[in-house]
């Protein structure tokens, strides 16, 4: 038997569809909300061996709960394989259900397989969700920020090698120390009074070397990785609200067509 398209349903079937997938949205979303806690309390000590073998069988039972879930998404969802959130949420749970088998996999393993089920989380809440795929969309543009990053980095390590290697060899001595020493300066974690200062009490003009560096890399790129953050993260929630507007738009039509296709066979027995 095909299954039908939306054109061809009812309004009513729709609606019905559409409850249904509502309600199958939020069970899941408990589950997985209920899942985190489970997992956080398998990992405290305090549990008993009763109590954590409850909560081992909870989580299997959860877990066919969500594949269950994910069926009815895919058999009414005719976007489900083109959607984003709905694709990850299946390569979660697929990865979740090795679990299900403890016996081929180490016990380190299975603990691993079960956090993975917590970044299901990231999609059970709109905001999330969005903010979630803002992140992925915005990852080709920050791969040219990080490019330019690395030549920076590399830049300033080869000119901290060669003017204050000798002074300081812990820092400096290496291509892998000098890209570490950056890199902590760049977290300002303790960069002057452990890096900066003891090179400048030899080397006085030191601090144009650090300055700079610190301008470039924690200011200005820091911002522009911020700001292509930002610009994508709104580019996102205009597109969900552009999306809301014709949803509600197709609604009002339906609505108005329902009522127009309710008065034509009212009107026609008056007629006859």
């Amino acid at each position: 038997m095909k299954k039908k398209s939306a054109k061809q349903m009812a309004p009513s079937k729709l609606r019905k569809i559409a409850k249904l997938l509502y309600v199958l949205d939020a069970v899941a979303d408990s589950v997985v909300v209920s899942n985190v806690v489970c997992i956080v309390l398998l990992l405290s000590e305090s549990v008993s061996p009763l109590v954590a073998r409850y909560i081992e069988i909870y989580l299997d039972i959860s877990l066919v709960v969500l594949f269950l879930e994910l069926g009815v998404r895919m058999y009414y969802r005719h976007r489900f394989w083109r959607t984003p959130g709905d694709l990850f949420d299946l390569v979660v749970t697929t990865v979740c259900a090795v679990s299900l088998t403890p016996s081929l996999i180490s016990l380190r393993a299975l603990r691993l397989v079960r956090l993975i089920r917590m970044l299901r989380v990231f999609s059970i809440n709109k905001h999330m969700r969005l903010f979630s795929e803002a992140m992925v969309r915005s990852l080709p543009r920050v791969a040219w920020s990080t490019g330019f990053f690395g030549m920076t980095l590399l830049i300033y390590a080869i000119l901290g090698m060669d003017n204050y290697g000798a002074t300081a060899p812990e820092y400096f001595g290496s291509l892998g120390r000098s890209l570490f020493t950056l890199f902590q300066v760049m977290s300002l974690e303790a960069w002057a009074s452990d890096v900066a200062r003891p090179i400048m009490s030899v080397h006085p003009h030191a601090w144009l070397y650090f300055v700079s560096y610190i301008l470039i890399a924690s200011y200005i790129l820091l911002s522009l990785v911020a700001g292509v953050i930002t610009a994508t993260t709104v580019e996102v929630y205009e597109n969900e609200e552009t999306h809301r507007d014709i949803l509600r738009a197709v609604n009002k039509l339906q609505k108005q067509v329902d009522e127009l296709s309710m008065r034509l066979p009212s009107e026609r027995d008056k007629e006859a």
